[in-house]
Parts: structure tokens; C-alpha cells; sequence
């Protein structure tokens, strides 16, 4: 997904929104917020990575 494809999907969605993350896997109750974003510089151009904690390391929550 490009910056464009994800502004376009957000274009709609109040400032106040919060973000989750949901593996296609988990039930919807397993989906995590994002707490940190960073942008990194490649050869290749600029990467967004969105950050999210999870319990022992493991996807979604119980």
C-alpha cells in the first residue's frame, strides 16, 4: 500500500479516530492500537512503519 492508498482510505475518517491493526487471522476483538509511527529513508524511497504492542510477543489478545 502507497501513502496515496492509505490517505485516500482515511480521507473520510474524523481527526479524533483511533488506528487499530487487525491480523486477517484474528477475531475482531484481537485488533491492537498503533502507539508509535517512524519513517525511515532507503535507497529506495521513504518507508512508513506503524508500530504495535502485543502480549509476549504474540498477536492479538485474548
Amino acid at each position: 500500500m502507497t501513502a496515496k492508498d492509505l490517505r485516500s482510505l482515511l480521507y473520510d475518517v474524523p481527526d479524533n479516530s483511533e488506528i487499530v491493526i487487525l491480523n486477517e487471522n484474528a477475531p475482531i476483538k484481537g485488533a491492537v492500537p498503533v502507539y508509535q509511527t517512524f519513517t525511515f529513508k532507503a535507497d529506495a524511497g521513504s518507508k512508513v512503519v506503524l508500530m504495535y504492542q502485543s502480549k509476549n510477543g504474540k498477536e492479538g489478545t485474548k
